[in-house]
């Protein structure tokens, strides 16, 4: 009966472990999506910047 019951000690004593692995799982997820949406930001303000770059030079050799 011992042998049952630190058995079943061993397998409650899991669920923590597994719970605490989840929850990292879950953080590495959110820190990915939130460089993803980062990523993105970053992305679309230095397309905005080649934009205003390339219009300027435009507008600088139009006037030249």
């Amino acid at each position: 009966m011992q042998q049952s019951g630190a058995a079943g000690g061993r397998g409650c004593a899991l669920f923590p472990l597994l719970g605490v692995l989840f929850f990292q799982a879950l953080i590495r997820r959110r820190k990915m999506h939130a460089w993803g949406s980062v990523s993105v930001a970053l992305s679309a303000w230095i397309q905005t910047m080649k934009r205003h770059i390339d219009e300027s030079l435009y507008d600088i050799r139009r006037v030249t």
